[in-house]
């Protein structure tokens, strides 16, 4: 069994990245290997938390020298691709929280159990349901630039490619087919 390559793409995300990044060495038991992949940061908690965990096993940290977005992670992401013998890899953000294992085994196990599964499936994703924070007030402002986010991508048709296109929900982490 390959480590799948979870990529995390974050610019000054701070104490979110550390969450997130222990989140996914704490609860994901199937084999990874972790690229966190920095937009030119510049927030000093933010680069004082890549420091720290570009020292851990199965994490690699590249920061990019300009602020490329999803450009700046698709020259790594092909590198790794060549590198992986993984048939999968896992694509998401640096503020994503990823659940304990369940009885199921963990998030990642449960996505390539899927895969595994279902071989006409080229990408597959947990999401987050607007329902459960349109009305919160805590909430309010992460709804509104998600919304935001989805309209502006939608509108940019060439971005971002979907075969369901649901608006009530947003893709948190996915794993993808390699071809």
């Amino acid at each position: 069994m390959n480590p799948i390559p979870i990529f995390i793409m974050t610019r000054n995300d701070g104490v979110y990245l550390q969450d997130c990044l222990n989140s996914i060495l704490k609860n994901t038991v199937y084999p990874f290997n972790l690229y966190v992949i920095d937009n030119n940061s510049s927030d000093k908690l933010h680069l004082k938390i890549l420091e720290e965990y570009k020292t851990r096993q199965n994490v690699t940290v590249i920061r990019n020298k300009s602020n490329l977005w999803v450009l700046g992670l698709n020259k790594h992401l092909e590198k790794v691709k060549k590198e992986s013998g993984s048939s999968y890899f896992v694509l998401t953000d640096g503020d994503i929280i990823f659940p304990e294992p369940g009885l199921n085994g963990c998030w990642l196990t449960q996505l390539v159990i899927y895969m595994d599964t279902y071989k006409c499936i080229g990408k597959i994703g947990m999401s987050l349901n607007w329902d459960s924070i349109r009305d919160d007030p805590f909430y309010e402002e992460i709804y509104e630039q998600e919304k935001n986010y989805i309209i502006t991508i939608k509108n940019r048709k060439s971005l971002y490619i979907t075969s369901r296109y649901n608006r009530s929900y947003i893709s948190l982490g996915l794993v993808y087919r390699r071809i």
